[in-house]
């Protein structure tokens, strides 16, 4: 059942402007490991065992979360599918914090680019394109 919804899912996501590569890997790999189980439908405790197989957390998130969107678009033609909730947190990584340089440190950076490579110009090259 999950592997033949799993063929109609791709074309509707494609249609709707997703370009879906590790997606498609995780609903696919999904389907089978919950048609190897037996299951029938999309039920939370699978979902999760599944996405437990990755190695870290925020892997698992991204797992859960391509499958949690699978399992809202067939449950939208069998209620029995359940949608599994974000147990191992959000699917986006966090962005890193910036790090701001200071007066002195850009001053280095750019001394140091005009004493880099070769006798060419990429010292000055580099000197022009960090500098103020």
């Amino acid at each position: 059942m999950l592997a033949h919804a799993d063929q109609s899912y791709w074309p509707v996501r494609r249609a709707a402007g997703y370009i879906l590569k590790q997606a498609g890997l995780h609903v696919t790999s999904f389907a089978a490991y919950s048609n190897a189980k037996g299951k029938r439908h999309v039920t939370v405790e699978t979902a999760i065992e599944w996405a437990r197989l990755s190695p870290s957390v925020w892997q698992r998130a991204r797992r859960l979360a391509d499958d949690g969107r699978f399992a809202l678009y067939i449950h939208a033609e069998d209620a029995r599918h359940a949608i599994p909730p974000e147990v191992f947190g959000k699917e986006r990584r966090p962005r890193p914090t910036s790090y701001i340089l200071s007066d002195e440190q850009i001053c280095r950076i750019i001394q140091l680019a005009a004493q880099s490579g070769y006798r060419t110009l990429r010292r000055e090259t580099y000197h022009t394109s960090f500098g103020r």
